[in-house]
């Protein structure tokens, strides 16, 4: 069962993204080793897409 710690902050990182205009795919994961997997691909995505904004600021 899903620790609702977790659960809680799954949901804060999906508002935060819908505040901020972000188009997000929910994906469900099997395993504390693929939730650590997909979020690391994610602020790798982020932080990519910020390095864009500010190059081209």
């Amino acid at each position: 069962m899903t620790d609702p710690v977790q659960m809680r902050r799954a949901m804060e990182t999906a508002d935060a993204y819908k505040r901020h205009g972000i188009l997000f795919v929910p994906m469900s994961v099997f395993s504390d080793e693929e939730r650590r997997l997909r979020a690391h691909e994610a602020v790798s995505r982020l932080e990519e897409e910020a390095q864009k904004a500010e190059g081209e600021a």
